[in-house]
């Protein structure tokens, strides 16, 4: 019955009032008069707006009509017995027409017949999109991509991921990707990455089973691009990376998101994060006290801003050197800039 029907997807159901204060009044109609007048007239000649509007509707039911029932019945519109309209804030407009219809089938045969039918004008164009299903428990590559001078600031980073993703058994492995100079490191020379090398040595000793991967590039100038080219060769291809920096602090909220936001075949995900400003120049201070309570005392090093503490920083919205993307979305982009660069290249050479 008319209790088992529902509205297409995308469209909420009627508005359901809880008192008799939210209920949604009907503004009653006919093809010539409306009995809602704006001056407070009982009745006024139905014109304007208001008579497009209503002719608007009368032709899309007759139109929907005609689509759900042809070939065996054709719908011809006698006239508008009775019209009914409310506006409705979360969905749009909404109208009841009681029509007096000419049903005529296929032999020719013609019949009155009298048919209720309910319409909405939504507010908005619904559009269906189907997308993809994510799902939180998909493994997380994170890439550290470390150049000599961030060296120092590799161990505050291996700490921060022990505590937030291997003591919690994140579902996650991490990739140190060590960047040397053209003079770094070679034979007889100091290795820049020693203090790292021995900090990634010792989460190991420390969590049993954990296996922190690193590689060692040699490059003059590198880029993003150059070092994901190494990795990506050394995985496979349904691999979610998520590139890092040294200053990043990864968990589980931040890994979710990467898994949440990043669809392989539909999108890539490069997060606006909250960027802590230098505490040297801008030092961190926790809430304010009572009034009288003397002078507010610093804050912890790397307090979290969504949890109430005063962290001096900002939203960087221009970052792009963090990211979450799969490995053959990353392969399907690399070709296609290889096309382009090539093609640049060709016209260049014509000209």
């Amino acid at each position: 019955g008319e209790a088992g029907l529902s509205w297409p997807v995308g469209l909420p159901a009627p508005f359901t009032p809880h008192s008799r204060f939210e209920v949604l009044g009907w503004d009653y109609f006919t093809e010539q008069h409306t009995f809602s007048c704006a001056d407070g007239a009982p009745k006024c000649p139905l014109q304007g707006a208001s008579r497009a509007d209503v002719g608007d509707a009368v032709e899309t039911a007759l139109e929907q009509l005609n689509r759900r029932y042809q070939p065996r019945l054709r719908f011809q519109k006698q006239r508008l017995l009775n019209g009914y309209r409310r506006f409705d804030p979360a969905r749009g407009m909404e109208y009841t027409l009681d029509l007096l219809l000419e049903a005529v089938t296929q032999r020719g045969h013609r019949r009155a017949l009298a048919r209720r039918v309910s319409l909405l004008r939504p507010l908005s164009r619904v559009e269906i999109l189907p997308m993809p299903y994510v799902t939180e428990a998909t493994r997380v590559q994170l890439v550290l991509p470390l150049l000599v001078a961030e060296a120092a600031a590799a161990p505050a980073f291996l700490e921060a991921f022990a505590t937030n993703v291997l003591e919690p058994r994140e579902h996650a492995l991490l990739t140190l990707l060590l960047v040397y100079g053209p003079r770094e490191g070679g034979r007889g020379a100091p290795d820049p990455f020693l203090r790292v090398k021995a900090a990634a040595t010792e989460l190991e000793r420390r969590y049993p089973g954990t296996r922190l991967a690193w590689l060692a590039v040699r490059a003059e100038a590198p880029s993003q691009v150059r070092l994901m080219d190494v990795i990506s060769k050394k995985h496979p291809v349904d691999t979610l990376f998520f590139v890092t920096t040294v200053w990043t602090r990864p968990g589980p909220e931040v890994l979710n998101r990467c898994r949440m936001n990043a669809i392989s075949g539909w999108q890539a995900f490069f997060p606006v994060h909250f960027q802590e400003f230098n505490p040297t120049l801008s030092p961190q201070r926790s809430p304010p006290g009572p009034p009288g309570a003397g002078p507010d005392p610093p804050s912890s090093p790397g307090a979290d801003p969504s949890r109430g503490a005063s962290v001096g920083g900002r939203f960087d919205r221009q970052a792009s050197a963090e990211g979450c993307f799969y490995n053959a979305d990353y392969l399907a982009a690399r070709a296609r800039l290889a096309g382009e660069l090539a093609g640049q290249e060709e016209e260049e050479a014509l000209e």
